[in-house]
């Protein structure tokens, strides 16, 4: 058998593997939300991270080429071509601080890696004994270490695996927890369609705050991403399920659309729209831009710069700023 042969025959076999994994994930996930506890935690790891991503309503199933699935779907990164490296920066709701940094590159023999980290800061807390006496501050924090690894199997299969460590503190208590991601992308060339789908922060906890096992935001996503045939226009669709312990199956079944119009080669308008953002209005139904996302991207050979501007409704307005360098 040729060496040709062998690697086929192990690409093969990966992806048979993943495919049944994928399969057996969205078949079980309603009967694993059923059976969940009534313990949630980590929830910063809802947060979309990226400008472009976060512009277009999150909607990263189905996106090719992109650094940001070392959040999102880590199956994207093996559509880049170039050592590339990306910095974010968030601006939160209240006075919370986040951002991150990612960097990838291509193998020598097959495949590329990448690696990431995402840190939220709280601000500070001020902690008073029950008379009301001062005795101390402390700023909360979150951050997640992240390792993936994506390849292509042919022009239309793409596959990803991100693993991730992540540590909270608050106070002088600390919690850490282990995750994965594992996404996939299938690619109808004839259509210009992207076809994604994933299993996200699945894993547990390894040390609680106390005595409780936070379990962590586990999420599925499927969608696409189709370029139009005749408008400048790239359109994005995710169907999120976020596990909420102790809810029904499907009770936490969202979806959000994304799009990208080309104004030009290098500059790029976006916008989006989240469902969940009914849920960021108040009784009376104020805050109806609740769930808006839009921004900007400008794009040169060499450089990217991306703004993406998301609406929390009552929460505000959370704004992110990423800067991406290719080598």
């Amino acid at each position: 058998m040729s060496t040709m042969d062998i690697q086929y025959a192990i690409k093969h076999s990966i992806t048979e593997r993943l495919i049944r994994l994928l399969c057996m994930a969205v078949c079980l996930f309603p009967v694993q939300s059923v059976f969940a506890g009534d313990d949630s935690g980590f929830d910063f790891l809802r947060s979309e991270i990226g400008a472009r991503p976060a512009a277009m309503a999150g909607t990263a199933a189905a996106s090719i080429a992109d650094l940001n699935g070392l959040s999102g779907n880590p199956a994207s990164l093996a559509g880049l071509h170039e050592r590339i490296a990306a910095f974010t920066y968030v601006r939160h709701v209240f006075d919370f601080q986040a951002g991150s940094a990612g960097y990838s590159q291509p193998l020598t023999s097959t495949g590329r890696i990448g690696i990431g980290i995402h840190y939220m800061n709280y601000g500070e807390f001020k902690w008073r004994d029950i008379l009301g006496q001062e005795t101390g501050s402390s700023v909360p924090s979150d951050w997640v270490l992240s390792a993936a690894f994506a390849d292509s199997l042919s022009r239309r299969f793409r596959y990803g695996l991100a693993v991730k460590y992540i540590r909270s503190t608050i106070a002088e208590y600390e919690s850490d927890a282990v995750a994965f991601s594992l996404g996939a992308i299938v690619t109808i060339p004839s259509q210009n369609l992207h076809i994604g789908m994933g299993v996200f922060n699945a894993g547990r906890c390894l040390h609680p705050f106390l005595d409780v096992r936070e379990r962590l935001p586990l999420s599925y996503r499927v969608g696409f991403s189709k370029q139009l045939a005749h408008l400048p226009l790239l359109l994005q669709f995710d169907l999120i399920h976020f596990q909420v312990p102790g809810g029904a199956s499907f009770g936490n079944l969202y979806w959000a659309l994304g799009g990208e119009f080309t104004l030009s080669e290098h500059v790029f308008m976006r916008w989006g729209y989240q469902s969940r953002g009914r849920e960021q209005q108040d009784d009376l139904g104020n805050n109806r831009y609740a769930g808006i996302s839009f921004g900007i991207g400008m794009h040169s050979r060499a450089f990217s710069l991306d703004a993406g501007i998301n609406q929390f409704g009552m929460l505000g307005t959370v704004s992110q700023f990423s800067i991406t360098k290719s080598f």
